[in-house]
């Protein structure tokens, strides 16, 4: 009787060990567990099996399954400590690696060495890693419907002006994943919900009449300012609806984006700012939405989950679901804003989010 059931060996006829043993750990325990499975196997076939060989291979077998143990928890992809819950899927704070370009394989890392940085290139399924420089093609690539020379005068204003407007970025997506979402009437995120409910209670009767002189009112029945009053308050309540969303059209996409400021961009008066005041000033700045953040002294992440009532995607009226998080750290040269986006409604899966995290958490910063 057989203890073990038959594999079709022929599967591992063209099994190249030293690609498996690239895979580190997993690919040594895998190799050991097989060795083991073909010499039980081989056992089988024996009249009598030997007990002092079949005790060895059952503890080379507990070996193999030590070791892919001890690599799944000492995985560096998955990083220990603080984590932002988004998503479904922890996404753990780390601290970015420290390399010299010459020690990273340009056939698996993007190595940008002009500005410092490296990543793990995506699977074959992935857009080329693209780049350029400027927020003006980052807002375009965003599908935000904003007024580009007016963004850029306001960023005149701004102390760190220079520096966020002419920030150099790099970015992959997911090929024909990117959707326009549309902002209808009745658009709400919960935030906004919770904010037009608030003002829909706190906008009385008594506020309304506030506004005119008793000599106007007395012009009027109650019936009539009533009505007045229900008319101007739902137009309050579509405007500051509209104001709080904050778009009335915008794509997502499943993405892996990178922004690089240069600190010689940095004014005078602050050349030595520090990553924390940096990153708060880039998120007030830009706008972002912050549900969970987490800082080391190296780096800083921060994340949304974000449900979209009532927009009109794929030409149809729904709810769509976004997962973004952004992730602050920097070099002696440069800042850098890493931010990966998810949508579950497009046509992808969990997996896809789980990518861009690994892709995340092999940030490397090329040392000089």
């Amino acid at each position: 009787m057989q203890i073990i059931p038959p594999i079709q060996l022929s599967m591992f006829s063209n099994l190249d060990v030293v690609e498996v043993l690239k895979l580190g750990g997993i690919g040594l325990g895998f190799l050991i567990a097989l060795l083991a499975y073909l010499i039980i196997r081989n056992e089988q076939k024996r009249e009598y099996m030997r007990k002092g060989v079949l005790l060895f291979m059952g503890m080379f077998m507990v070996f193999a399954m030590g070791i892919l143990v001890f690599v799944v928890v000492s995985d560096p992809n998955r990083p220990g400590g603080a984590s932002l819950k988004l998503g479904g899927n922890p996404l753990a704070l780390f601290d970015p690696s420290i390399a010299v370009a010459g020690d990273l394989t340009a056939s698996e890392y993007f190595i940008d060495s002009r500005l410092g940085i490296a990543f793990r290139k995506p699977g074959s399924k992935w857009s080329e890693v693209k780049s350029g420089k400027g927020m003006r093609d980052v807002l375009r690539l965003s599908g935000l419907e904003v007024d580009i020379h007016a963004a850029e005068k306001a960023m005149q204003n701004n102390a760190l002006g220079n520096l966020l407007w002419n920030a150099e970025y790099m970015y992959f997506d997911l090929p024909n994943s990117q959707t326009r979402v549309y902002a209808t009437d009745s658009t709400s995120t919960s935030l906004s919900r919770s904010l037009v409910e608030d003002y829909e209670k706190s906008y009385t009767f008594d506020v309304f009449k506030s506004n005119f002189p008793d000599s106007v009112l007395a012009a009027y029945s109650e019936d009539s300012l009533q009505y007045f009053y229900r008319f101007q308050k739902a137009l309050n309540m579509h405007q500051y609806r509209q104001e709080l969303v904050g778009f009335d059209s915008l794509d997502v996409a499943e993405r892996f984006l990178v922004l690089v400021y240069d600190k010689k961009l940095l004014p005078p008066a602050l050349s030595n700012m520090s990553l924390p005041s940096f990153a708060n000033i880039l998120i007030s700045t830009q706008g972002l939405n912050v549900d969970e953040l987490i800082a080391t002294q190296k780096s800083i992440m921060y994340g949304t989950s974000i449900s979209i009532d009532h927009v009109m995607f794929k030409n149809k009226p729904t709810t769509v679901d976004i997962v973004h998080a952004g992730y602050v750290t920097e070099s002696e040269d440069h800042f850098y804003l890493v931010e990966i986006s998810h949508c579950s409604q497009l046509e992808s899966n969990v997996r896809t989010w789980e990518e861009l995290q690994k892709i995340l958490y092999s940030l490397t910063i090329i040392g000089h």
